[in-house]
């Protein structure tokens, strides 16, 4: 401690007139210098993000003026809090890809290549849990059409089209809720969008910021905006938000409610959220604080429905497309899976594959052929009916093993009377 001193007095006789503060002060750094140092020969200097010609201009010198017009502003907008450091180590990855892919000038694949898996220094490493970092289609998702809608219009195009976003005077909503039964596909598609967000994504479990630790919980809220702020634009992904933001005077500490009071000054507070996103999934829409679900936090609060007729089509269609199933009459098998959700289906196939294991390693033993030269085996329809009849939907198991008026389908909002 007295070593600590006796250097801030050694500053101090330095007779510095000026100290360059640079840093997310969000994030509570300035509380971390010796209140001592602060007198009133010194004077705080903070240093701001780049503006947007002035990213511009630096990835272009970066880049050595190699880089095409589109894919330039697809990095420029993309790279809004990024440091120096950050741009010079973007523009590295950039130039490499280039070289990699044989071009003479940096093309807009190139950057979109670099940019893929890129994160700022801003963002520590505890919040750069990628979203399952692999690369999803929206043609990979059966079903949901309308969610894929809403979700497209409220996060992909105002990022694709900023200046045109940018020149209406209409408030834009930046929070989606996702609701539904479980296994229904609320977060693959989730993890799809991510995949398709060329910008950072914070994707964070619920139960993670909760601490047994008084103020710890809502300091890890705290620390998550303040980190998507440093590195905007960003999209931070709650994925079972129910145990975040619970209803408020019905827990017992009061931890929850403080938790909550500080997810409401986040979403719609003073500071306000310039190019942060939210998306948050739940099973328990009706346990949610109501205060969350109000317009300018949670804009859209939409509803995934039970896979259709033509969904579940899709969904099997899916599932089977790395393995031989010409044979398969997917409209049959998805009439008989009625009220079957997307994880229930995902179950059936896993199944019917072990039962095609299963019938074609025993015809070849009964010949006393060596399965080595066999690996790849044909899903026939009688597989999957077979896997109909041995597997139960999530809904009849749990009819079978709870109560009848406890029973109550996850996301519906309904009473037990």
């Amino acid at each position: 401690m007295n070593c600590k001193v006796n250097r801030v007095d050694d500053i101090q006789m330095l007779r510095f007139c000026q100290r360059c503060q640079c840093g997310n002060e969000e994030e509570g750094s300035m509380n971390k210098i010796s209140p001592t140092l602060f007198t009133s020969s010194l004077y705080l200097t903070s240093l701001y993000p780049f503006l947007r010609d002035e990213r511009e201009e630096c990835l272009k010198k970066f880049c050595n003026q190699k880089i095409e017009i589109c894919g330039l502003q697809s990095a420029v907008e993309t790279t809004g809090k990024c440091t120096i450091s950050d741009l010079k180590r973007l523009a590295k990855r950039i130039v490499l890809e280039s070289k990699v892919n044989g071009h003479e000038k940096i093309m807009w694949d190139d950057v979109q290549q670099a940019l893929s898996g890129f994160r700022p220094n801003a963002m520590p490493i505890e919040h750069q849990k990628s979203v399952e970092m692999i690369k999803l289609q929206w043609e990979d998702v059966g079903g949901l059409k309308n969610v894929k809608q809403i979700l497209t219009e409220v996060f992909i195009w105002p990022t694709k089209y900023p200046l045109l976003y940018r020149n209406s005077s209409i408030r834009l909503g930046r929070g989606v809720l996702l609701y539904g039964p479980s296994g229904c596909g609320k977060t693959l598609i989730c993890k799809t969008l991510a995949s398709q967000w060329h910008f950072n994504v914070i994707s964070v479990k619920g139960p993670e910021l909760l601490s047994k630790f008084i103020g710890e919980s809502e300091e890890n809220v705290r620390k998550i905006f303040g980190c998507a702020r440093a590195t905007s634009p960003c999209l931070i992904f709650f994925d079972e938000f129910d145990s975040l933001g619970p209803k408020r005077g019905e827990g017992d500490t009061g931890v929850s409610d403080r938790v909550v009071n500080q997810l409401l000054t986040e979403l719609d507070g003073v500071e306000g959220l310039d190019d942060v996103y939210v998306i948050a999934t739940t099973n328990r829409v009706d346990l949610i604080d109501g205060a969350l679900l109000r317009p300018g936090r949670f804009d859209y609060i939409v509803k995934c429905e039970l896979p259709r007729k033509e969904d579940r089509k899709s969904i099997l269609e899916i599932l089977c497309r790395g393995v031989n199933s010409e044979n398969v009459d997917f409209e049959l098998i998805a009439e008989a899976t009625d009220g079957w959700t997307g994880a229930d289906l995902k179950g059936l196939v896993t199944n019917a594959q072990l039962i095609a294991h299963k019938r074609i390693s025993g015809a070849l033993r009964a010949k006393d052929v060596s399965l080595n030269g066999h690996a790849k085996y044909t899903l026939c329809h009688q597989d999957l009916l077979l896997a109909i009849k041995d597997s139960q939907p999530n809904k009849k198991r749990s009819c079978s093993t709870l109560n009848r008026k406890s029973c109550i389908p996850a996301g519906v909002l309904t009473t037990l009377a």
